[in-house]
């Protein structure tokens, strides 16, 4: 209780009335005990569990179906209508085929770093830059 002086109701029950009590606290001269409550903490380790997430009917990229994805881009690419020679365009699709996974990841960095739902030609341009790609038969358009 602070001090100083302190005023309270007590209701009686067999009369129904109330009491008026007046006290007057004085001011503490020790100080007060120290209160140390031991904090209870609980460290918990969180481990990711595919099966356990949201992420549960995502299909992880495998081989074949890297395999798949690659058939599938290469049977819409136009560039067969550029390169005519079949020895060359066969030795492109190979490349290709070898390093897709690469080109696919590629492909996911700058979609993620895009303003959605456009992938953003200025970031490949970039990278262009970076790798220093650029020369007279490459340049920016």
């Amino acid at each position: 209780m602070p001090a100083g002086k302190h005023t309270y109701l007590i209701k009686n029950m067999d009369t129904l009335g109330y009491t008026m009590h007046t006290t007057l606290a004085d001011f503490r001269s020790e100080d007060p005990p120290v209160l140390i409550k031991e904090l209870y903490s609980k460290t918990v380790e969180r481990v990711f569990r595919k099966d356990n997430s949201v992420f549960e009917p995502w299909k992880e990229d495998t081989d074949l179906i890297i395999q798949f994805a690659c058939e599938s881009d290469l049977a819409v690419m136009k560039i067969s209508k550029a390169i005519k020679d079949p020895f060359d365009l066969s030795k492109i699709y190979d490349y290709l085929f070898e390093k897709f996974a690469d080109l696919k990841l590629f492909f996911m960095y700058n979609a993620c770093h895009s303003q959605y739902p456009t992938v953003s030609r200025t970031r490949l341009e970039d990278i262009c830059d970076e790798f220093e790609l650029l020369d007279k038969n490459l340049k920016h358009s």
